[in-house]
């Protein structure tokens, strides 16, 4: 077994990285988790929702993990309001907000279960893209 590190988007595009990870699992705790799509969250108060006219602040990630944008702390830092302001400005991408002690296992990019003790909740638009 070969151990790779994806450290930056350049790493994710690597072809040999990549061939490996069309076969193998892609996982992150905590930032780790949000960091593995193409775009994460970096900034934004959870308490609160973004007015009309602000912006949350988004960055380019690893892309391991495509149409996603994924919430980490999801209730207990309540962030609805963050991922639904989120997902507004990405319309064609699915939002997961994910309780602590939680994971969501995605089954080759087409669906996803959840495990742990907490819950994992969706938000996408029309135009998300399309998973169960």
């Amino acid at each position: 077994m070969e151990n790779l590190e994806v450290r930056s988007r350049k790493d994710a595009s690597n072809p040999k990285i990549l061939s490996v990870l069309d076969d193998a699992p892609a996982a992150g705790t905590s930032a780790g988790a949000s960091v593995v799509c193409e775009t994460m969250l970096t900034a934004g108060t959870g308490r609160t929702s973004p007015r009309l006219g602000e912006s949350i602040q988004m960055a380019p990630c690893l892309g391991v993990i495509r149409n996603m944008i994924i919430d980490q702390h999801f209730a207990e830092c309540g962030r609805m309001g963050r991922l639904l302001a989120a997902v507004a400005q990405n319309p064609r991408t699915l939002g997961l907000g994910i309780d602590e002690n939680t994971a969501v296992v995605i089954d080759c990019g087409e669906s996803f279960y959840v495990v742990g003790t907490g819950a994992v909740y969706a938000v996408k638009t029309a135009t998300s893209a399309t998973r169960t």
